[in-house]
């Protein structure tokens, strides 16, 4: 045995390291056998938890509370299916060779997916640990150059691997317990559960706005050498005093009284502005930006990327958390922007000597990745869809613009002060457009009157004292909801948690306490949108009626991000060897036992039918019955039993007949139908009969009335 295992986190970066080591085709077929190293990979994870009830039939459906919480010491592991072959390849190389090279990607999860292959299969041999920070040939050389002791970081892999068993405690726990008490099939989740928060907290905020008047005053002066100016008054803060803005035009009267038909001096500073180009895209900045300028989904923008990857080789890797790029791409930037700019037919000049402060080694994420840049490849732009053209056209543009001049404006910029304020306007004149050529819907022309600097004495002709209106949030489109997403912690009121989520973010430049990932938050919103809990109205993100009923109705401690924080520093005392990977798990248990007593108690997501006739608890239309609310079940020998509740029970279907609401609404109200109801069926099928019907109020149960 000479040859080392080299294990990576999905096909491409094995093939990259393939073509660095041994020139093999980017579509090689794996494994790649070289006269050094056994190059393979997973995909993503190959290695997943088992089910609950595949350790125990106690949590088997039906479901039983009794069995709640589900806690699993040291969860055992399964191989994916579908992914048979990929561990089947792991497996057998690792009999054949001298040691292992971990090549996953350098974040948390990275380092559990090949972790958790070596550790299924009993691996106990070396393993070395490789930091890939991109796929350039010369940085995975020079990264195989420093192989580290895969020891050093094998808490980041438990980390994952805590945060990973909790979140399938928690999930399956929290669901099953509110689906069994809400009478309704439900889902709980670490990062579903505050994402639903966001969109209904909005919209409840946009539902119960209340407009607010509030005043500004503008001033309109003149003078010879330009005509007549408009100025905005901004108050002083002594003459606002603990406002925050004029809400009675009264305040104003006094001010507008002194200063019309008065001289004043206004002054005016010219000045120069420059706007750089903005970073290239990580994946959550390019979902923003699709979803504003074409209405993309981030399930779109994603699946576009995909193809524009994998199928056309056309972009770098899509799902990364970076803007940074390294040395290593400046260098090679001129070769790769001329097949890009002529795939979309675009003949800008670029000047390669400029190096924006996107090319930084030393600011390229914890995990390896960089920004999403095109690459130097040819195709058929022509044949992609419109959607994709635009996606591809936007990482090409933005990868353009770090080779262009900044754009220049020049600023004019007059005001004058009263005790009360200063009134003031600004003109900004796009004398230079430098990288903005490229995006010519952003240079707006700022057609105001150009003031020169200096000082003149002008008259204010008049004052006008202006009726505003205070405007409700908009409603989340998906760019804003994503936006939101990476920096949850701006909601988190106990300032302990939210300092939590901040430092979880530390290292990342683009979140700021945040919940879900790139990978993984186009995904927790369809998952929404497929239970129920939100849709899509347009560009809108919407919280539906059960969205909204199921949210207002869950316990308080499960609600926000703030587990989120918790569990982070659970994972720090994990990262330090201070805890082992069931500690989270084990909260999860501390959470749900805190709040199993007092949750959900007379709630549910059902409609509201009536009045319960013998406890006078909400009766609730279930699918086949109309029930008190106050039922409650549990499992015992094989089928459900009443657990608790007064047992009140009007079935929709009764001696074969299925009752109608206004049927069912007379019998709760009243105990018994005015009318005889047709349509009954006979034993012997001979036809059928009418009856009136008679209900027991303390169970439910029907009778047949004959007699007139």
């Amino acid at each position: 045995m000479t040859k080392k295992l080299v294990i990576a986190e999905k096909p491409e970066v094995a093939r990259a390291i393939g073509t660095a080591f041994y020139g093999t085709h980017e579509k090689a077929k794996l494994p790649i056998v070289g006269d050094d190293f056994v190059i393979t990979s997973c995909a993503g994870h190959i290695i997943e938890l088992v089910e609950p009830e595949d350790v125990d039939p106690k949590w088997a459906k039906p479901w039983n509370i009794e069995a709640l919480p589900i806690y699993i010491e040291d969860w055992p592991k399964q191989i994916c299916e579908g992914k048979e072959n990929y561990a089947d390849i792991i497996k057998e190389w690792l009999t054949k060779v001298e040691s292992v090279v971990h090549a996953g990607d350098m974040d948390d999860e990275g380092q559990i997916i090949v972790d958790e292959v070596l550790d299924y299969f009993g691996y106990q041999g070396k393993v070395e640990r490789v930091l890939i920070n991109n796929n350039l040939a010369k940085n995975i050389i020079k990264a195989f150059d420093d192989l580290r002791d895969n020891k050093d970081f094998e808490h980041k892999g438990k980390v994952a691997l805590a945060r990973s068993i909790a979140d399938f405690s928690f999930g399956a726990t929290e669901s099953r317990f509110a689906t069994l008490n809400l009478g309704k099939g439900v889902s709980v989740g670490r990062v579903q559960t505050p994402t639903l928060g966001l969109i209904v907290t909005r919209d409840l905020e946009i539902a119960n706005h209340i407009k607010e008047k509030y005043f500004e005053m503008m001033a309109s002066v003149q003078n010879e050498a330009f005509g007549e100016l408009a100025l905005k008054m901004k108050p002083h803060k002594a003459f606002l005093g603990d406002l925050s803005r004029i809400n009675d035009p009264q305040v104003l009267e006094a001010e507008k009284s002194a200063v019309e038909a008065s001289s004043q001096t206004l002054t005016t500073k010219e000045s120069i502005s420059t706007k750089k180009p903005p970073l290239p895209y990580h994946f959550d900045a390019l979902c923003i930006e699709m979803s504003k300028a074409h209405g993309l989904s981030s399930k779109e923008t994603l699946d576009i990327t995909q193809v524009l990857r994998q199928q056309h080789g056309a972009i770098t890797y899509n799902r990364t958390a970076s803007s940074y790029l390294s040395e290593e791409h400046f260098a090679q930037a001129e070769v790769v922007l001329g097949s890009a700019l002529k795939n979309i037919g675009c003949d800008t000049e670029l000047d390669f000597s400029i190096k924006s402060k996107a090319f930084d080694d030393a600011a390229l994420e914890g995990d390896g990745h960089h920004g999403i840049i095109p690459e130097d490849t040819t195709f058929d732009f022509a044949a992609l869809d419109e959607k994709s053209q635009k996606v591809y056209e936007a990482i090409t543009l933005r990868y353009a613009a770090q080779f262009m001049e900044p754009a220049r404006y020049e600023v004019s910029k007059s005001s004058f002060e009263t005790e009360a304020g200063t009134y003031s306007r600004e003109v900004r004149r796009l004398v230079f457009p430098g990288w903005l050529s490229l995006f010519p819907e952003n240079e707006k022309e700022d057609t105001q009157t150009w003031v020169s600097e200096g000082e003149l004495e002008v008259t204010v002709a008049r004052c006008e004292i202006e009726e505003k209106e205070s405007a409700p949030k908009k409603p989340y489109t998906e760019g804003t909801l994503i936006a939101d997403m990476t920096s949850i912690a701006k909601y988190v009121k106990d300032e302990r948690l939210r300092e939590a989520l901040l430092k979880k973010d530390e290292e990342s430049k683009n979140e700021k306490g945040s919940i879900g990932t790139q990978a993984t938050r186009h995904a927790i919103i369809d998952l929404l949108i497929a239970r129920g809990y939100i849709e899509r109205k347009g560009k809108q993100i919407r919280s539906t009626q059960l969205g909204r009923d199921f949210y207002n109705v869950l316990p308080q401690m499960i609600k926000g991000a703030d587990l989120t924080a918790l569990w982070f520093l659970m994972q720090q005392k994990i990262a330090a060897g201070e805890a082992d990977v069931n500690i989270i798990q084990r909260s999860v248990v501390d959470t749900f036992n805190a709040h199993k007593d007092t949750s959900y108690a007379g709630k549910s997501l059902h409609k509201v039918f009536g009045t319960c006739p013998n406890c006078k608890e909400k009766v609730i239309d279930k699918k086949a019955s109309y029930e008190c609310s106050s039922n409650r079940y549990k499992k015992e020998d094989g089928g459900w039993v009443q657990a608790s509740g007064c047992g009140f029970r009007l079935f929709k279907k009764v001696f074969g007949k299925s009752l109608n609401e206004a049927h069912a609404k007379e019998l709760l109200t009243k105990g018994a139908t005015s009318k005889k109801v047709a349509g009954f069926k006979k034993k012997n099928g001979s036809g059928t009969y009418s009856a009136r019907l008679s209900m027991c109020k303390k169970t439910g149960k029907i009778n047949l009335i004959f007699q007139k």
